[in-house]
């Protein structure tokens, strides 16, 4: 395959998740493809599989819209940075920096290596609860590696009563 071909699978590959069709993305890939994304989950393995993980994925957002950061094609590879957007199934703002890492084989989808940042994804698709919720006057601050989101300080607001007093 040369590079202007890679080039082509990729726009189609990615107007089907533009069209949010799991059946058409599914197509694209060889029989016995992987997608994988590197989220803690195992990967879908086949088209069956991965047609259910695409479903599922717009199940969570069902508005999904990614924007093109950066491409990179080659002979029988892509490499795509995306800014996915949208609200989640659970009402949140869907706003996740999103790399993919494509192996083409016969003019298909071979591999699909998807790295997210992990701690946006978690924020958006996991709806706040009485015990999770964090107030609006709380700072929250992420560790370099992304694994964990830890409570910072309680943030104090000027009131009417304090508003004058301030230094």
């Amino acid at each position: 395959m040369s590079s202007s071909t890679t080039h082509a699978l990729f726009e189609r590959y990615h107007a089907c998740w533009e069209a949010r069709d799991p059946d058409r993305i599914a197509e694209l890939h060889t029989p016995d493809a992987v997608f994988h994304l590197h989220a803690g989950q195992e990967p879908a393995r086949g088209r069956d599989a991965i047609r259910d993980a695409a479903a599922e994925t717009f199940k969570l957002v069902p508005d999904l819209a990614f924007t093109e950061v950066s491409l990179r094609v080659g002979d029988d590879f892509w490499v795509a940075q995306w800014k996915m957007s949208g609200t989640s199934a659970a009402g949140s703002p869907v706003d996740i920096d999103l790399v993919d890492f494509v192996v083409v084989e016969d003019g298909a989808v071979k591999e699909k290596h998807s790295y997210v940042d992990g701690v946006a994804m978690r924020a958006a698709l996991t709806p706040p609860t009485a015990d999770t919720a964090v107030p609006a006057d709380t700072a929250v601050m992420a560790d370099t590696a992304n694994t964990a989101v830890t409570m910072v300080a309680a943030v104090p607001t000027a009131t009417a009563d304090t508003a004058d007093t301030a230094p």
